[in-house]
């Protein structure tokens, strides 16, 4: 840190300590935090902090935690001017003490580019955005690292929000999005390839795969350290697996083996529990047999029986009961595609006890065919119109049957009516 630097850090302290104590008034309290004041809450960081520097001076690495925790104090009450101070100061207490590439200091340039980004100052959170980035490859063996890669791929898929709603957020010109494009193969770096040199128009869909490429090598880097910590991280692993999935959803599967690469290459070669890699498989392939509906074409879909199918088998060989693969692969309510969102054909009994009974064949490309009404109680002729336009409609993940796709599978569901 240089001079000048060093000198600001205790003034800037300073300040920030006057200006907290001309607006809180003395005297102790006893109540757990919970149940303090916002006044109380001020005084007491502002004791400790004072205490603090008395005892080791302005520079103590113990003022990290109660001005970082000042600066989010400032924040929640809505001065971002002082909780931005606070938080800076401590920042410049992680760099004196542990040097300028600590998890710690990214830790506080988050909570930095909140406020900023909070205050309107676009162009100031994206350049700390950049620092925290940079903080992190610098510790891409922190498992720290993770949540913070992750809150930058969030912030792009929210940038590419807007963009494809019809705004125009200021970070598609700060990014130079237009300008640069995804590489059409591999991960490669964080540096994309040159495209040309326009900043502020150009091509909407080069904006559009490069915010979604970003954001999926972010996710990667962060699948990336995960595997490297290994068994302990296992949960995060399957939460990242499922939001990635999630998020396909919405943005389409490109660049999504970026992110489940390094995940399923992990699963395959240690010992994953046998549930967890047939999971991941069988969302892959719920996500082929969406792709191939999205795209109207099934020159595709050759592959995906494959996939379900190797997950049955691999469950059925280390001798999962077989009522447990059924349920995953033909239970008695089929599954509605995406599966990650609540299935629409599953129904609660009510007090009216009205329900239709309905049969139909899935395909094995997870269409509905045959549709056919069996019996109804209190049903009108809206409600069976409904379920068989829901059915229809619905995209279906194929029918296992015997360890094989089936050509089409015969279900009967009953569907209870809200009362």
């Amino acid at each position: 840190m240089d001079s000048k630097t060093g000198q600001r850090a205790p003034k800037l302290a300073g300040r920030i300590l006057m200006f907290a104590v001309t607006v809180v008034p003395g005297g102790g309290f006893a109540q757990p935090d919970a149940e303090r004041s916002p006044s109380d809450r001020q005084r007491a960081l502002v004791e400790q902090i004072q205490e603090e520097q008395a005892r080791n001076g302005a520079r103590s690495a113990d003022l990290v935690a109660p001005l970082t925790a000042l600066g989010l104090f400032y924040q929640e009450q809505g001065d971002r001017a002082l909780a931005a101070a606070a938080l800076e100061q401590a920042r410049q207490i992680i760099r004196v003490n542990q040097g300028l590439s600590s998890v710690e200091e990214a830790y506080v340039l988050r909570q930095l580019v909140r406020i900023e980004e909070a205050r309107g100052n676009v162009e100031a959170a994206w350049e700390l955005e950049q620092e925290v980035l940079a903080l992190a490859a610098e510790n891409s063996d922190d498992l720290r690292v993770v949540p913070l890669l992750r809150e930058v791929a969030d912030n792009r898929l929210k940038v590419l929000d807007r963009y494809r709603s019809g705004e125009f957020p200021p970070q598609i010109v700060l990014g130079c999005y237009y300008g640069k494009r995804p590489p059409q193969a591999g991960p490669g770096g964080l540096d994309y390839l040159p495209h040309n040199d326009r900043c502020r128009s150009g091509s909407r869909r080069v904006v559009i795969r490069s915010l979604l490429w970003e954001a999926r090598l972010y996710q990667a880097r962060a699948a990336d350290v995960l595997v490297r910590h290994a068994p302990a991280a296992n949960d995060a692993l399957r939460d990242l697996v499922s939001d990635t999935i999630r998020s396909s959803y919405d943005y389409g599967d490109a660049f999504l083996e970026l992110v489940l690469r390094p995940i399923t290459d992990y699963e395959t070669a240690t010992s994953m529990p046998l549930l967890t890699r047939a999971e991941t498989l069988v969302q892959l392939a719920d996500l082929n047999v969406l792709r191939a509906h999205r795209a109207r074409s099934f020159r595709e879909y050759d592959a995906v029986p494959l996939q379900y199918e190797q997950a049955y088998e691999q469950l059925r060989g280390e001798g999962v009961a077989q009522a447990s693969i059924d349920e995953i692969f033909s239970p008695e309510i089929p599954v509605v595609l995406p599966a990650v969102y609540p299935n629409p054909l599953v129904s609660e009994k009510t007090a009216s006890a009205g329900f239709i009974d309905v049969a139909f064949d899935i395909t094995r490309y997870g269409e509905s065919e045959n549709e056919e009404i069996l019996d109804t109680k209190n049903a009108t002729g809206a409600d069976r119109r409904s379920l068989l336009r829901l059915i229809r409609r619905g995209v279906f993940r194929p029918r296992v049957v015997g360890g094989r796709i089936a050509e089409s599978s015969r279900v009967i569901v009953r569907y209870h009516l809200d009362d």
